[in-house]
Order: C-alpha cells, then structure tokens, then sequence
C-alpha cells in the first residue's frame, strides 16, 4: 500500500500485521473470550496465591460468566515472553480482560472499544491509574476487591519477598456475578459494531 505522495503508508503496513495500532480486525471478536491476566506461576507480588484455581475457574467456567470461552494469558514465558506482537494480539482477541492490580494490565491498550477490563486488587487500594487508562482507551472498567496474604503468612513464603502482599481469589461465585454484564456486554456491542478505527495514541 501507498500514501498519495508515493510513499509508503505506514499505518496501512502497521495494520496489516499488528492488530494493537490503528485497525482492528472483526475476527478478533468473533467469539467472545474471557481472558486472565496472570502474573505469573511463580506468583510475584500481587499475584493469587491459589492461581491454580483461578486459571482453572478461567478454563471451566467462563460460559458461567457470559463469555463463550476462557483464556489464561501468561507473559511471563513462551509462547509470549519477549513477542510483544504475540502479547498485543493475543490481548485484541479479549471480550473481558481481567487479573490482579498491576503494569501487565497496561495491555488493556490493545483491547477492542466495545471490551471490558476487571482489576482486582487488596483491600487497602483504591486505585486509579487502570481505570484512566481504560477510560481513555474507550474501555469499560470495573474493580473488585479481594483479601491480602501477606508473604510470611503464606506457606510458601520462602519463595515470596518479604513484606509484599498477595491476593486470594475464592468467592468465584461473586467474581462470575461481576464478570457476567461485562462479558454480555461486551458481546453485545462487540457484536453490533465493525473493528475498531482509531487507538489513542
């Protein structure tokens, strides 16, 4: 493709192989999809201290939650570690993202406009930057508070840092109740509308 000067267009080559910049494309909302983001198996701080169960929630019950499928999204390792390309397009293909408070939920940028994003976090935030950044990208957003584990109260604390506060997840029938306008919302317009044409940049 060419800009009407002769050159190249370069939002028209970004948007043919990377669906985070200026055009989106409709398959990445054909099925509506729930995505996790974790932080991580090794569950560094602010991470879930039963991730296992809440990667198993994520896999089982996302029809529960209105979504037809459910993805758990681990940047920490292959097949995403260092393919930032691979994390955006991954992150495009999210009806609903959710996970615990913290810099992976940056990648609410590359959500569709009509996609939502749950931040959780402990009991002693409120905070405020994803909800901005969220508000900003034409995101819906929505917070849920959880419990703290404190790392020398964990029973695994040896390989937790010292003084950093962990999540625990358990009432997954609340976090489905939360999650289910968001999802059904988001299908819903991801449904009625085209892909998305503009990106805060």
């Amino acid at each position: 493709d060419g800009n009407p000067d002769g050159g190249v267009d370069d939002d028209a080559d970004d948007a043919s192989r990377f669906p985070g910049s200026r055009h989106r494309r409709a398959a990445a909302r054909e099925t509506s999809a729930l995505c996790y983001m974790s932080r991580g198996a090794a569950n560094p701080s602010r991470g879930f201290v039963n991730e296992a169960a809440v990667r198993a929630f994520v896999e089982a019950r996302a029809a529960d939650a209105g979504c037809a499928r459910g993805r758990v999204l681990d940047f920490t390792g292959p097949p995403f570690l260092g393919d930032f390309v691979a994390q955006a397009t991954a992150v495009a293909s999210c009806s609903v993202l959710f996970g615990p408070h913290g810099a992976g939920l940056t990648h609410l940028v590359w959500l569709h406009d009509k996609a939502a994003l749950l931040e959780v976090y402990g009991q002693g935030m409120r905070p405020f930057y994803f909800e901005n950044l969220a508000s900003l990208a034409g995101v819906s957003y929505a917070g849920l508070r959880v419990a703290e584990v404190h790392a020398e109260d964990h029973v695994a604390s040896n390989k937790r840092r010292p003084g950093t506060s962990y999540y625990r997840l358990d009432d997954f029938d609340n976090l489905t109740a939360t999650l289910r306008p968001l999802c059904r919302a988001a299908t819903a317009r991801g449904s009625a509308d085209g892909p998305r044409t503009a990106m805060p940049r």
